[in-house]
């Protein structure tokens, strides 16, 4: 029956860090993009206190690559990959990555993106029935699909296949 398959335990090996890649790693930057750039700054400290503030969560802001103490996130960065934020499911944590984030839009997005999507329905449903979730949805996605959340930085590296295919749907869910 569907709820006691929904019930069943498969609990996470590796830990899955979930990017927000911006479109500049999918297609060239346009003008439009680097306009937004030089606009300005983004309060990004006063944006993420005031979600915490309504929301009762606790997103990090990391403003520097120094700040970063997510291994995989930091090398990401390193490496050039555009991260804006990630969740990681060993420590709980959602952080922004203020040098990436665009505009107000984007960083609530993102905020979104982290923490609505990845550690929310992960929180709500309970790890073992996202699991279950992200399963199903990887065998339902066609294989473009695949291969574009495969390349996600964070999801790349994983070894098992398995997880890696969680980590993929994962991403795909948080993305709709």
């Amino acid at each position: 029956d569907n709820w006691e398959y929904w019930k069943e335990r498969e609990g996470l090996n590796e830990p899955v860090i979930s990017d927000r890649r911006t479109e500049e790693q999918i297609a060239p930057e346009t003008k439009e993009q680097k306009a937004v750039e030089a606009e300005g700054a983004v309060d990004v400290q006063g944006i993420v206190a005031e979600w915490n503030a309504k929301t009762g969560e606790e997103v990090q802001v990391a403003n520097s690559v120094e700040e970063v103490a997510n291994a995989e996130a930091r090398t990401a960065i390193e490496q050039g990959v555009k991260i804006k934020g990630w969740y990681d499911t060993r420590t709980g944590e959602v952080v922004v990555y203020a040098p990436n984030v665009k505009s107000a839009e984007d960083l609530v997005l993102t905020i979104v993106h982290e923490n609505v999507s990845h550690k929310g329905l992960r929180d709500t449903l309970g790890e073992d029935i996202y699991n279950k979730m992200c399963d199903k949805t990887w065998e339902m996605m066609d294989e473009a699909t695949r291969a574009k959340y495969e390349s996600y930085a964070g999801v790349n590296s994983i070894k098992d296949e398995t997880e890696r295919h969680r980590a993929a749907a994962d991403e795909y869910i948080a993305s709709i």
